[in-house]
């Protein structure tokens, strides 16, 4: 009896702390929010996958024209689209990748992306954490000012 009282006090108990564990699975995203044209920026997803997943499969998906290099993170690849990890175990793992814009993309751009674990790769969830970069090109110089003493007259 006392054995059967133990087995059901344990059983509660991990009940309880399944949704606790599988609130904290997850993959967040983290880059900055601002860039100027060309820069190459870096981006990194905190993967947490859910308690005995035996496989799992992260997607990034970035801007159409927007390039991806130095793709890190489980078996890592480059996509036409963006990033692909994969990988094994239910232990967190650190995701990252380099994206650069297009010389003259300016503006807000968004980056989104995917998660999924095996047994039931059917179930997706979107990655949260931060998904826009604010792009800015600074003004240049044309060489349509008047390069003498700043009058504007060209001294015709």
């Amino acid at each position: 009896m006392l054995a059967g009282v133990t087995l059901l006090i344990a059983s509660l108990a991990l009940g309880a702390l399944l949704p606790a564990m599988a609130a904290d699975a997850g993959a967040v995203r983290s880059l900055p929010g601002e860039a100027t044209c060309g820069d190459t920026v870096h981006v990194t997803v905190q993967l947490t996958p859910v308690d005995g997943t035996s496989s799992w499969l992260a997607e990034e998906v970035v801007p159409t024209g927007w390039s991806v290099s130095n793709a890190v993170g489980g078996l890592a690849s480059l996509t036409s689209t963006g990033a692909k990890f994969t990988g094994a175990g239910s232990s967190p793992i650190t995701l990252s990748y380099d994206v650069a814009g297009p010389a003259d993309a300016s503006g807000t751009c968004a980056l989104t992306g995917e998660h999924r674990y095996h047994p039931s790769m059917d179930a997706r969830a979107q990655t949260t954490g931060d998904s826009e970069i604010t792009v800015s090109c600074p003004s240049q110089d044309t060489g349509s000012e008047d390069p003498g003493d700043g009058s504007g007259d060209s001294g015709s």
